[in-house]
């Protein structure tokens, strides 16, 4: 399970990326018409490097639990995406686009958090695990 989770979902993602960053490219250098797709792609590849810029600043700031962390991080990343759709892909802007966005954005950060929290569960038991074994393996006093 662990390798899955800290080798394969990434490298997965990875290669899933840059295949998508590859073909959009290659597809706008070629001068190939996917009606937007290759626009598109590259949009939310940028959006990406914003979150991530944003979860790097949030890196330097102390939170006293995980929660407040994620609830922060959350909201700055939500109005940041929101006004990056607003401005890029919607034309106009209605009520029913609101409630899909956040419904899908709330999958999406809920997916992301439970995944890091699970990876950083195991690190915590693999050194909990290792600190036993050591005091277990310790000469007694």
């Amino acid at each position: 399970m662990k390798n899955f989770l800290t080798v394969r979902v990434p490298s997965t993602c990875i290669c899933f990326t840059l295949l998508l960053l590859a073909n959009a490219a290659l597809n706008l250098l070629s001068g190939i018409d996917t009606e937007g797709y290759d626009f598109t792609v590259l949009v939310l590849f940028l959006i990406i490097l914003l979150c991530q810029g944003v979860d790097i600043a949030l890196d330097h700031v102390e939170f006293r639990t995980w929660r407040q962390y994620c609830i922060t991080e959350s909201l700055i990343l939500y109005v940041v995406n929101l006004a990056v759709f607003r401005i890029i892909f919607w034309h106009s802007f209605s009520a029913r686009q609101l409630i899909i966005f956040t419904l899908i954005f709330l999958v999406i950060v809920t997916a992301v958090f439970s995944y890091f929290r699970k990876l950083q569960r195991m690190q915590a038991d693999e050194i909990n695990a290792l600190i036993a074994k050591m005091q277990s393996d310790a000469p007694r006093q």
